[in-house]
């Protein structure tokens, strides 16, 4: 048994004994969810035919990944903003027509501003998705301002959610 990765998807066997046989077959490993293969095998294959070529036709399986991703790079402080990015990524391989995003941030803290236009909901915000493209993200940047001292204190827990959803299909 020998494993083989190629980079650029090809791979030669040189063979001086012709009486050797070889039988070849093709993995999808990590991407098996998203993609499958026609013919998989090639049973006793010898270099007696002389130079041969083997194809392993790759077929797309259509696939939907919609995720979202809320981070911030620094930490909230009392009296000053706080800022909050959020992801959203079409990491399958189909276009989603429509999605929405709902942000619900802490109840400590108030939005200042974001980079879209967005529904304002009591409890933060939803932002409506069109037309998501496979592998298309949307970054949403929000900026809110945490209160002073003594309405919240150092080392309180800051929670803030995001949800992406789509229709079923």
């Amino acid at each position: 048994n020998t494993n083989i990765t190629s980079s650029n998807g090809l791979f030669f066997i040189s063979e001086s004994n012709l009486s050797n046989s070889y039988d070849i077959n093709y993995l999808i490993d990590e991407y098996s969810n998203q993609y499958t293969l026609t013919t998989s095998t090639y049973l006793n294959v010898n270099a007696s035919t002389g130079i041969s070529t083997y194809y392993f036709p790759i077929v797309s399986i259509p696939f939907n990944d919609l995720r979202v991703h809320l981070y911030s790079i620094a930490p909230p402080r009392p009296g000053f903003e706080y800022v909050n990015y959020i992801i959203v990524w079409n990491a399958g391989n189909q276009s989603i027509s429509s999605a929405t995003l709902t942000f619900n941030k802490d109840n400590a803290l108030s939005i200042i501003s974001t980079s879209e236009s967005v529904i304002n909901t009591p409890s933060g915000f939803n932002f409506e998705i069109s037309n998501l493209m496979p592998g298309e993200q949307r970054i949403i940047i929000v900026t809110m301002q945490v209160p002073t001292i003594p309405t919240v204190s150092l080392g309180q827990l800051v929670t803030n959610t995001a949800l992406v959803s789509a229709p079923v299909g």
